[in-house]
């Protein structure tokens, strides 16, 4: 054998080939195929054979794999180091990646935990051999692996996202193959080593969600937990009942989260819960499940600690109709028949249960009468002289119950003895506008205080109105608690709405107030009798609806110009004294600009001019009927294309500034304050989410009647009593003239797994993902409108502009009466 450590001293020690490094390259890598690892590899010389001859011997010479490591590592550093001096060459640079090559090769054989790792290095190395040498030959075989490569290592660090990776460099490869898509190269590339790596891929991101989901259920439980205990501590976090709700519901199906609200919901007064009754009604079903064990004790201690706001819910949850086939609708029935039950059976409330469901028996029997040739609207009829009417001038006030629209506070003392009762009614009932003719009927409580209310029903479910009502009341109160809000009085005006079934209701009539219609009409004969009439205007614009845009255009400008804005007189007609009317249109100015942001923020719509009131003494805006919310108005049959209703009657009572100061300051404070208060919004409408009662859409049937009903009540000229939320008009209650419906009395009425249900996608029903999406979106609009893109000021000026911008107005159907 050739003494090959006397060969490598002599050339290292001789001064004239000492610099060359071709000859010391050449005698290290003879001894490495010759296997001679007892060769000293000179320190002072950095080679390419030098960095890989020395990890090879450090392999051979070493007695542990922490040896073997520390030598690669050794190598790898020298090869940088090479790499990154400032006068390398490109040979230099050539021969430092064949070493990286090498060294790459012997920590991944070195490295192997067990035989398949070992075996799958091996092939990767017999692979890379093959297209090395077949890229020797074909440049386009070179860049083709290239780019597979690249992808691969860029697709196992994750530095960018799967579909950047395959339109970057997993397609360019397959490009390069041209017509070489035969062979070792292709197959490799067009099957780019996925197999192996997503299984690993795949494992490393099922541990990653492992602890993800681990977390998640600490944090769930946690969440849920402190939350109930804020309840319990004091009163000032009363609004986590909504946070604490919201995630309750979207975990009910986990076993965890059922024991933490068991076991912390018992010590929170019940009161705390009151305002989510009509959500925590709507997701009663008869089932023996952990959720609706610990959802109906919750329900039922509310029925029986505050009856005035829980027993409603379970009465109007009591009615369905008896030949539906949905069994989520037999079973909430079942529910709250059984809850209906336990209140009679209870002997503490069992006398208050029973009192309210003959009251409320009573009001819906009054409802849903309807006789079409004995009943004209804008007439006064004796209660005496109807048997259904006179039983609730008789048999209601010995039941000594509170009027149903009553605004009774809550009490944490569940201490509700004081609450006036009613008295005695008004000897007349008025019948107000639409087919169910609903009727207009005053209860005198024992305090002397009157409440007007409108007995209403048809197929219209009050809920929705209901449960709008809860979302403006909230947001009402929110803007009272900001200064800058609170010092302006800037506020939502509402009124109540009970529905007593599905199809009855009794809705609070709103005192002196009347449709911004009503005044319009009388006004434009009174100030304007050569200007057009209502028809003649709602004509032209009928006429070119299916027209061009700008024909619209043109003839809406040409019924502006005969149809001058009178609004301003309702304040100098009431309001004869300077500071009485400045403080009367000061209110009707700030309130209209509240209720535009907020309509726009939560996509109100289908406001015409029946859906408004004006108060007449205290000069603010009301707005009804608010069936048609996240901007389902937009797809109505004519789309309402602006933000909210702005017209220029609306501007006209604003006074000689119009829009500008009140009315644009006002909108830009309450944009501020939502926007301020964007999380508390949001957490109230996700409880919405979880509503299986409350619909996001508005079918086209029923989107094409609501307009048809607004047309023909313009047309009409309704001329009912003013004031009061009547609500939709002209529904079919499906009553025969004379008939009278009476009401069915309701008042005998795994940790694993855990870890799954939170890392999977819950399997759910088709329909109940319809409603989801539709949820989420309509939620995801009102958050993108109460982010700050914008500033307020800016925000608020774009929907002043939207909201009076002809083009938009000359589109809108001719019930809405832009022109007013």
């Amino acid at each position: 054998m050739l003494n090959l450590n006397s060969l490598t001293h002599a050339i290292s020690s001789n001064e004239d080939i000492r610099d060359s490094g071709d000859n010391l390259n050449q005698t290290l890598e003879v001894a490495q195929k010759l296997e001679q690892w007892d060769i000293r590899a000179p320190s002072f010389k950095k080679c390419e054979a030098a960095a890989v001859y020395k990890a090879f011997q450090g392999m051979s010479m070493s007695t542990d794999l922490v040896s073997v490591r520390k030598n690669l590592d050794h190598s790898f550093l020298e090869t940088i180091e090479t790499c990154i001096e400032p006068n390398a060459s490109a040979r230099t640079l050539q021969s430092s990646l064949r070493s990286f090559a090498v060294l790459n090769e012997i920590d991944e054989i070195m490295t192997a935990k067990h035989s398949e790792e070992l075996k799958d290095a091996w092939s990767a190395i017999k692979w890379r051999t093959i297209w090395m040498r077949e890229a020797r030959k074909d440049p386009t075989i070179a860049r083709t692996i290239l780019l597979t490569k690249l992808g691969q290592y860029t697709a196992e660090a994750r530095l960018k996202k799967p579909e950047e990776i395959m339109k970057q460099y997993m397609e360019p490869a397959i490009r390069e193959l041209k017509s070489n898509t035969k062979g070792p190269v292709a197959g490799q590339v067009f099957h780019a080593g996925q197999a192996r790596r997503a299984r690993k891929w795949f494992n490393m991101d099922m541990q990653e969600a492992q602890k993800l989901g681990d977390s998640r259920v600490a944090f769930l439980r946690q969440s849920l937990e402190n939350y109930l205990l804020a309840l319990q501590a004091c009163d000032g976090y009363d609004n986590d009942v909504f946070r604490m709700f919201s995630l309750w519901l979207e975990y009910s199906h986990l076993a965890l989260a059922n024991h933490a609200v068991s076991k912390y919901i018992q010590p929170v007064p019940s009161s705390k819960f009151v305002v989510l009754m009509n959500q925590l009604s709507s997701r009663l079903q008869n089932e023996s499940s952990d959720f609706q064990q610990i959802l109906s004790s919750l329900v039922f201690r509310i029925c029986k600690d505050h009856p005035y706001h829980g027993m409603n819910h379970i009465y109007a949850s009591s009615y369905t109709e008896k030949s539906t086939k949905d069994e989520t609708v037999k079973s909430r029935y079942e529910a709250t028949k059984n809850i209906g039950r336990q209140l009679k059976a209870d002997k503490s409330s069992h006398e208050m249960w029973d009192r309210i469901s003959k009251a409320n028996t009573i009001y819906n029997d009054l409802a849903m009468f309807v006789d079409t040739n004995m009943f004209k609207m804008g007439r006064d009829y004796e209660l005496q002289r109807y048997p259904i009417s006179k039983k609730l001038m008789t048999a209601v006030p010995g039941l000594r119950v509170p009027p149903l629209t009553m605004h009774i506070p809550v009490q944490s003392s569940a201490d509700y003895r004081d609450v006036p009762k009613i008295h005695r009614f008004k000897s007349t009932m008025g019948i107000a506008n639409g087919l169910s003719q609903p009727k207009i009927v005053t209860a005198i409580a024992d305090d002397g205080q009157p409440f007007k209310q409108l007995y209403k029903s048809g197929n219209d479910d009050l809920r929705q109105d209901a449960i709008m009502e809860q979302v403006f009341e909230h947001v009402s109160q929110l803007l009272r608690n900001h200064m800058a809000t609170r010092l302006r009085n800037l506020n939502i005006r509402t009124y109540k709405v009970v529905p007593l079934t599905h199809r009855s209701g009794v809705i609070e009539f709103v005192q002196n107030t009347m449709p911004l219609m009503n005044y319009l009409d009388g006004a434009h004969q009174t100030y304007h009798p050569k200007d057009w009439n209502q028809s003649q205007c709602r004509k032209k614009i009928t006429d070119i609806s299916t027209h061009t845009h700008e024909e619209r255009l043109k003839v809406y400008r040409e019924v502006c110009r005969n149809f001058n804005p009178v609004l301003r007189y309702f304040f100098l007609e009431r309001f004869e004294d300077p500071d009485d009317w400045f403080e009367k249109r000061l209110a009707y100015t700030r309130s209209t600009a509240a209720i535009s942001i907020l309509g726009h923020v939560l996509g109100l719509g289908d406001r015409h001019c029946h859906n408004i009131l004006l108060d007449q003494q205290s000069g603010e805006a009301v707005h009804i009927d608010l069936g048609v919310a996240f901007e389902a108005g937009r797809v109505l049959p004519v789309p309402e294309v602006v933000p909210f209703r702005l017209t220029r009657d609306v501007v006209d009572a604003m006074g000689y500034s119009g829009v500008e100061g009140v009315f644009r300051r006002c909108c830009e404070f309450t944009l501020d304050t939502l926007r301020d208060e964007r999380d508390s919004i949001m957490t109230i409408l996700n409880v919405l989410r979880y509503d299986p009662l409350y619909s996001w859409s508005v079918s086209p049937l029923k989107a094409k009647k609501m307009q048809e009903e607004a047309q023909k009540e313009a047309e009409g000229n309704n001329k009912s009593e003013g004031g009061g939320a009547v609500g939709r008009s002209g529904e079919n209650n499906g009553g025969g003239g004379g008939t009278t419906t009476v009401s069915e009395d309701p008042s005998g009425a795994g940790d694993v797994g855990e870890q799954r249900f939170l890392l999977e996608i819950p399997m759910k029903r088709k329909e109940d993902e319809e409603v989801q999406g539709e949820a989420g979106r309509a939620l995801s609009v009102v958050e993108r409108k109460l982010s700050k893109a914008l500033s307020s000021a800016a925000a608020v000026a774009e929907l002043i502009q939207q909201a009076t911008d002809e083009r938009n107005l000359a589109v809108l159907y001719s019930g809405w009466s832009a022109w007013c």
